[in-house]
């Protein structure tokens, strides 16, 4: 292969820039700028959400990059580009523990963002994961997502935006086929 092939016009290897490679899918070089991707992604869809319905509904996960995301969400580079008045915050993903436990996805995204930015308690709806029932508390968990989202036409709740677990890091916006 030709090295001159990987080069940008300004002698840049192209390989090492964030990019779109697919259409809606977006590739960074290491955790940190997957995380700084993330939170302008989250501002972008915050705004385009909230001009188009009035709030922002987005579902959470838990982990080491959604954490470097809350960072971000939560600096003075981003905080105050959201109106955190409007966002609704749920979780895509919870462990069966209580929330000031160390592996509590919502305990950490509270020590992370909810307690630096300024969105109304009433707006942060978590599953109580340390209920004795694990079963029941997600029936009740779901009927929380019924009572605040727009249901599609089977019935399923629908959110602005998804950040799945990360593991397997996947962004998904639920009203489009495209994976960030």
């Amino acid at each position: 292969m030709d090295s001159w092939s990987t080069m940008a016009d300004t002698g840049g290897n192209r390989k090492s820039e964030p990019g779109e490679i697919l259409p809606g899918v977006r590739v960074y070089p290491n955790p940190t700028e997957v995380a700084r991707g993330a939170a302008r992604l989250f501002v972008d869809y915050a705004w385009q959400a909230i001009a188009r319905y009035g709030q922002f509904m987005v579902a959470l996960s838990g982990g080491k990059t959604p954490q470097m995301l809350f960072q971000f969400l939560a600096s003075e580079e981003f905080r105050g580009q959201v109106d955190w008045a409007k966002v609704h915050v749920f979780w895509s993903d919870e462990r069966a523990v209580p929330p000031d436990n160390p592996d509590s996805n919502y305990g950490m995204a509270r020590r992370e963002l909810l307690i630096r930015v300024p969105i109304p308690l009433a707006n942060v709806h978590r599953m109580e994961a340390e209920k004795p029932n694990i079963g029941r508390a997600a029936h009740e968990y779901e009927e929380v997502l019924r009572e605040h989202l727009e249901l599609d036409d089977r019935g399923f709740p629908q959110f602005h935006l998804i950040f799945l677990g990360w593991a397997r890091t996947a962004i998904r916006r639920p009203c489009s086929r495209a994976l960030v």
